[in-house]
């Protein structure tokens, strides 16, 4: 339970995930830097890259459908 679903190694590997976790958000944010607005289009890849990135870093699957939600959610209410 918890955040993360599998602890695997010790806490330098948690911290080389969190550090791979953040390059792989920046990335994302970063390729959405000189959009105008976002489309649906635009907002489900940006949402399918978080969520493989939350994923490889051993988020909880539950806790990656509910902040991809919400986020969805919060994005088409704008």
């Amino acid at each position: 339970s918890g955040l993360y679903a599998g602890r695997r190694g010790g806490p330098g590997h948690q911290s080389s995930m969190f550090d791979a976790l953040s390059n792989r958000l920046q990335d994302v944010f970063q390729s959405l830097r000189g959009e105008v607005r976002l489309t649906p289009e635009t907002t489900e890849r940006v949402l399918r890259e978080i969520r493989v990135a939350l994923i490889e870093a051993d988020v909880n699957l539950q806790v990656v459908k509910a902040f991809v939600d919400r986020v969805r959610d919060r994005a088409s209410a704008q």
